[in-house]
């Protein structure tokens, strides 16, 4: 068994924000069209009970975030059997010795969390508590699936567990080739948003909903792209290819300021479709947890700019509370 220290540290708790506020922009959109649907007297929705819309959207929540955690326990095992993680984490902290304890400990963590696998933890255990956490998340998306009648998505859960675990495992693992970005803006974005969005309001998705999949895409990359940045040497070394790996440092970081500033873009372009005006304002506090990512990056500092970029999703996520409240 993993100690509850081992169990928070792999599951990445600085990144789950990004799972949470999928569902949350997909709920909001949801619950958005609802009121505006209902204002204008279109009853081809069939419209959930409050109650209803509630139940659902928690197990959403727990879909995403357990799976997320299952993912992170997942490429922690595929990572440290591969020996991809050796020089990670716990290994920078070899330096103990000849540097001050503060100093070893900050260069440890901007080198990103102990990874369990690589620092000595049987992988059996590590490889269990994924599939603790993914048969969690089933499930809770298996209850979405009977409460809701969205029998489709039973075949994009078993799609999502499969990208869950090709990510970093199998023979040809698709996050070696430079893929994983493709792979979150697809299920962190497209997927969590849409499939929320759909699952809450009986099949229908609308264009804002579709701006707010594509917002949450390019923010949840974000979050990606600083690991990636922080990790690229040792990836490099480990003949990891991501996609940092294969732009460079500098083009990388192009890439995250390009799409951090076209996903804040779509958020305000759902404000404006709504007349959200609050929303639109409120797009400056993204702007600005955004410019301290971004600084953050340039400068190197990613303790800092991995909370940032998590953060930066869960802002992004709370204008679309105030479009759905002003719908």
């Amino acid at each position: 068994m993993l100690t509850f220290k081992q169990i928070v540290s792999g599951s990445r708790p600085k990144t789950l924000l990004v799972g949470v506020s999928g569902v949350l922009v997909g709920a909001f959109c949801a619950w958005s069209s609802l009121r505006t649907w209902q204002n204008q007297g279109i009853q081809y929705v069939a419209v959930p009970t409050t109650g209803r819309f509630v139940v659902v959207t928690v197990l959403c929540l727990l879909v995403a975030v357990f799976l997320q955690i299952a993912v992170n326990f997942a490429n922690d095992y595929s990572d440290g059997i591969r020996g991809t993680d050796a020089h990670r984490g716990s290994g920078n902290r070899a330096g103990a010795d000849t540097e001050s304890s503060e100093t070893a400990r900050l260069v440890a963590a901007a080198n990103g969390p102990v990874r369990l696998t690589a620092s000595g933890v049987p992988p059996k255990r590590v490889l269990t508590a994924a599939i603790v956490n993914a048969a969690v998340a089933c499930v809770a998306g298996i209850a979405v699936i009977i409460l809701t009648q969205q029998w489709l998505f039973l075949l994009v859960g078993i799609i999502c567990v499969a990208a869950a675990w090709f990510y970093t495992g199998g023979k040809h693992p698709y996050g070696y080739m430079g893929l994983g970005e493709v792979s979150v803006f697809i299920f962190f974005g497209l997927v969590v948003t849409l499939g929320t969005q759909m699952v809450l309001l009986g099949g229908s998705v609308d264009f804002v909903g579709i701006l707010g999949a594509l917002a949450q895409g390019c923010l949840a990359v974000c979050v990606m792209m600083v690991n990636n940045l922080r990790d690229l040497k040792t990836d490099a070394a480990a003949d990891k290819r991501t996609l940092e790996v294969r732009l460079g440092e500098t083009g990388s970081r192009v890439l995250f300021v390009f799409l951090l500033v076209i996903g804040i873009a779509y958020s305000f372009g759902a404000a404006y479709l709504r007349n959200s005006y609050e929303g639109m304002i409120f797009c400056l506090a993204t702007a600005l947890t955004g410019a301290i990512t971004i600084s953050a990056v340039m400068h190197r500092r990613y303790l800092l700019a991995l909370p940032m970029a998590s953060g930066t999703v869960f802002v992004n996520a709370l204008i679309y509370l105030l479009v759905a409240l002003s719908s």
